[in-house]
């Protein structure tokens, strides 16, 4: 075999008895050892937060017309880097992440509504390999998967509880990446448990690359982005896939991430599409590619009538030489 080839599963050929009461002679058996190492994982996962939360009682009610939409860009989680300056690892991320959504919930207005939309690659590793799982690309990971994934669950929990508490809806969008399209499911099966009894809160449970969101006259897609080639290549799959939402619709918006920085382009469609940053550093793969690091996470404003009215920013400062010398900013 190869050392390029990528194992995700074995199949065994199985011979029946000559007097089968069936017929059957033989048969393929086909394993996918991810599968079951999720079957054992998934139930540990659950057993801190299921049932923990109870239903609370909303809060002053903001305009129903306006909505606060926080897209997180690839967390990669459990990345683990060791740059001469700092270092980045499950407990790191998890901090920067909750303290930057907390921050722009402290800066949010008021709204009828808030969305967490995750954008994908939550998580960095998608099972024990620790490979990713179509390109086989080695990853380095600071710790087990069940680790990154009750410590996600937990962080995810904190922020909506706090967003919950601040506005009367929430709903949570937790997109699959390259890297996560299978290990997503714990930190989407263990949300959906966390507040199966609170109605002011929904967690999307759809599948597929490829979501909708409608805010009023406001019809958004959410996708990770590694489904297509570039962001032009989203040019006609709003229409295609939401035909009836896109003709009862005026502003029509893509967000993406994967590609770690933000960019923006109109489509052929008229829709507008986007790239968003992440907070995290390089790992070793990207910083090897000559990508920048940009750090950054924004929260939008939607107007149900009138499209996107608002956007703030919370950047962070590059890994690596984080104490930079201002000096002369005159302007001149």
């Amino acid at each position: 075999m190869h050392s390029d080839v990528v194992v995700t599963g074995k199949s065994t050929l199985i011979k029946y008895p000559d007097d089968d009461p069936h017929g059957r002679r033989i048969a393929w058996v086909k394993e996918r050892p991810d599968r079951a190492m999720w079957a054992k994982i998934l139930p540990r996962i659950l057993e801190p937060l299921a049932g923990a939360l109870r239903p609370s009682s909303a809060p002053v009610a903001g305009p129903a017309d306006r909505m606060v939409f926080i897209p997180v860009g690839d967390p990669h989680l459990d990345l683990r880097t060791r740059h001469p300056l700092k270092s980045w690892d499950i407990d790191i991320a998890i901090e920067t992440h909750a303290a930057t959504l907390h921050e722009l919930l402290d800066r949010a207005p008021t709204a009828g509504r808030c969305v967490l939309a995750m954008m994908g690659d939550n998580l960095h590793a998608n099972d024990r390999t620790a490979k990713t799982p179509r390109g086989g690309h080695s990853l380095d990971v600071s710790c087990s998967l069940l680790e990154a994934s009750l410590k996600g669950c937990q962080m995810l929990v904190e922020v909506v509880d706090r967003a919950r508490a601040q506005f009367p809806r929430t709903d949570v969008v937790i997109l699959g990446g390259n890297h996560d399209m299978d290990s997503v499911t714990g930190l989407v099966t263990g949300m959906a448990m966390a507040y199966r009894d609170e109605p002011r809160v929904r967690v999307d449970t759809r599948e597929g690359a490829f979501r909708s969101y409608r805010f009023g006259r406001c019809l958004l897609g959410l996708t990770h982005g590694h489904t297509v080639k570039s962001l032009k290549a989203l040019s006609g799959i709003m229409p295609g896939r939401w035909g009836e939402l896109w003709g009862e619709t005026d502003h029509h918006h893509w967000y993406t991430g994967h590609r770690h920085n933000d960019a923006a382009v109109t489509l052929s469609d008229g829709a507008i599409a986007e790239s968003i940053e992440i907070l995290g550093p390089l790992d070793r793969y990207a910083s090897d590619g000559g990508y920048s690091e940009r750090r950054s996470a924004r929260l939008d404003v939607w107007d149900a009538r009138r499209g996107l009215t608002d956007r703030t920013f919370h950047r962070l400062a590059p890994a690596v030489g984080d104490e930079v010398e201002l000096g002369d900013v005159s302007g001149w």
